[in-house]
């Protein structure tokens, strides 16, 4: 990330539906990041039942058993919220968007 000049965008957008508080939710993001006129494209799939990944306009399936490991997950998070209402994160899905960065730095 040394070498990127100028700004940086990044957009996570789709729709997101709750199935309940210890069912993994229903949804279909797509992650757009944008740097000196270079983009990519991702995004993820779930039906509840099963997972899917988007790269780059190409969707592939997630095999059974990494899907059930994301749903564990998924399911372990909210039981240690012991059902205090919390607004869906990304971090309740299991995901952390800081583990990404590798030696970030703010610039200017």
């Amino acid at each position: 990330m040394q070498n990127v000049k100028g700004p940086i965008t990044i957009s996570l957008v789709g729709p997101f539906q709750s199935q309940g508080p210890t069912t993994l939710p229903k949804f279909d993001f797509d992650l757009k990041i944008g740097a000196q006129g270079q983009n990519f494209t991702a995004g993820a799939i779930s039906t509840g039942d099963k997972g899917f990944i988007k790269l780059q306009g190409n969707t592939y399936a997630v095999s059974d058993q990494v899907f059930n490991a994301f749903k564990q997950g998924f399911q372990r998070s909210q039981a240690q919220q012991n059902g205090t209402k919390k607004n869906p994160s990304l971090a309740s899905l299991g995901v952390n968007p800081k583990n990404w960065l590798k030696s970030p730095q703010k610039q200017g």
